[in-house]
C-alpha cells in the first residue's frame, strides 16, 4: 500500500511505499526534510491520518493559505511577499 502526502515547503504531492511511514526524507523538488506521515489501522485496511490544516490570510498582500496545526502560535513567513504572518491556535 502507498501513502500519499505533500511537502510542508513547497508543497509538492508525494507517493511513497507504506514502509516508509515515519521515516524523514528529502523532498525531490526543494531538498526540504520531510516526514512520512504514518498509518491509523483500521482493520484490514489503512489509512494516512489527515493533518489539521488553519486557514491564515496575509494582511499586506491578501493571500490565503492552509498551514498545518504544528504551525499554531507561531508566525509564518508569506509565500507571496515574504511578510510575517501570525498562526493562530488550532
Amino acid at each position: 500500500m502507498d501513502i500519499h502526502f505533500q511537502c510542508d515547503k513547497c508543497q509538492m504531492k508525494f507517493k511513497v511505499n507504506a514502509e516508509k511511514a515515519g521515516l524523514v526524507i528529502p523532498c525531490k523538488y526543494c531538498n526540504a526534510e520531510i516526514r512520512v506521515p504514518k498509518f491509523k489501522d483500521k482493520g484490514a485496511d489503512s489509512m494516512v491520518v489527515p493533518d489539521t490544516k488553519i486557514r491564515v490570510r496575509c494582511s499586506n498582500c491578501d493571500s490565503k493559505y492552509k498551514v498545518r496545526d504544528k504551525h499554531a502560535g507561531t508566525i509564518i513567513a508569506c509565500k507571496n511577499c515574504r511578510a510575517p504572518i501570525p498562526v493562530p491556535q488550532a
